[in-house]
């Protein structure tokens, strides 16, 4: 399975609960926001799904990574998909 396609998998539930996820970040600001580390890909789904999250500070990874991210979230899933809302699209 291509990474790209992981998180949906994940979402819809096909590969069982998440309990815990391992986020590495380049660092945490003072205010507690995470600057991603050049790992970021599914972090947003993990984050989201985990019942808890261990944070990993990778110290070779620069703090200067903050604001390099381009994240988007909120794409929705494919019509017709597992846990697509719309009853209609199945």
């Amino acid at each position: 399975m291509h990474l790209s396609h992981v998180a949906q998998v994940v979402t819809e539930g096909f590969l069982g609960h998440l309990d815990v996820a391992l986020i590495e970040v380049a660092g945490v600001t003072a205010d507690g926001a995470l600057i991603p580390s050049s790992s970021a890909c599914n972090n947003n789904t993990w984050l989201e799904l985990a019942d808890r999250v261990i944070l990993e500070v990778n110290s070779w990874q620069p703090a200067e990574l903050d604001g390099m991210h381009d994240i988007y979230y909120g794409t929705a899933l494919p019509p017709g998909s597992h846990a697509d809302p719309d009853p209609a699209a199945v």
